[in-house]
């Protein structure tokens, strides 16, 4: 795969700005269940949430519901975002751990490894909440990697760099390969690894990037 022509495209996206709105019947209905607040008027179903709006709001069981809306604006399958839910002090306690933090590979093992043992809790979900705890690691965002760009970048070579078998969702390490796999690429282009994990999110598909076989 080769996506030197693209990256003017990259550079110019506005990763920030990427928002999704929260399904206000679905939400209301999960909210009210977990019975966290006594009204849901502090979110905001009309203009939903963007990446700048998360990034700049403390951590919170707020900023963790809303990380979730942005993440998950229909509610998410089955029981997992109540699951979730039931956890979420020990998730904003991991989550302040961290914040704002470059990590060793020793304490991103740990604090991933404790995310995942959470009910509901998977890949997709924990790069969501470390993302947007501001944390990296080796000065890497912790990108979120999530179905999309697992099948876009699954075993791929780009420009030359080699992206990991993505498929073993557990496996830590294959996190870190992708961090790096994506830092040296976003390097290569000269672009942020932040709008390089969005262009692959929306348009690996459009413009058939994807090398099969």
């Amino acid at each position: 795969m080769n996506i030197e022509k693209y990256k003017e495209l990259i550079r110019r996206l506005p990763y920030l700005d990427q928002s999704f709105i929260p399904h206000k019947e679905r939400w209301t209905k999960i909210l009210n269940k977990s019975r966290l607040f006594s009204n849901t008027d502090r979110f905001d179903f009309e203009k939903g949430y963007s990446r700048e709006d998360l990034l700049n709001m403390p951590i919170s069981k707020e900023k963790v519901i809303k990380i979730l809306m942005w993440g998950y604006p229909i509610g998410g399958r089955g029981k997992n975002i109540s699951d979730l839910l039931y956890w979420i002090d020990t998730i904003v306690e991991i989550l302040s751990s961290v914040h704002g933090e470059d990590c060793s590979r020793n304490k991103l093992l740990q604090i991933i490894g404790d995310l995942d043992k959470i009910n509901g809790m998977g890949r997709s979900t924990w790069s969501k909440f470390l993302y947007f705890s501001g944390t990296t690691f080796e000065q890497i965002p912790l990108l979120i990697l999530d179905q999309k760009i697992e099948r876009a970048l699954n075993k791929q070579i780009v420009n030359d760099i080699k992206f990991p078998s993505l498929e073993k969702a557990g496996d830590i390490d294959t996190y870190i390969s992708y961090l790096r796999s994506s830092n040296a690429l976003a390097r290569k282009l000269e672009v942020i690894p932040d709008s390089l994990e969005l262009f692959f999110f929306m348009f690996t598909d459009v413009f058939r990037l994807r090398n099969v076989g």
